[in-house]
């Protein structure tokens, strides 16, 4: 479609990895952690906007 500039939103943002009590919550915190590294790595492009709001406050 040749889009001069993307506008994405981040829905994954300021997610605190809390200390584990169980085998899900390890996996969990995996899967955020692993998450955030992709995210990084595909978004190094000058022509995407990331907005990132604040969701610290839901599961």
């Amino acid at each position: 479609m040749e889009a001069k500039d993307i506008i994405a939103v981040d829905l994954t943002t300021n997610r605190e990895n809390k200390r584990p009590n169980d085998i899900v919550d390890v996996l969990v915190n995996t899967f955020d952690i692993g998450l955030k590294n992709m995210m990084k790595q595909q978004i190094n492009d000058d022509k995407i906007f990331m907005i990132q709001p604040k969701l610290n406050a839901f599961n």
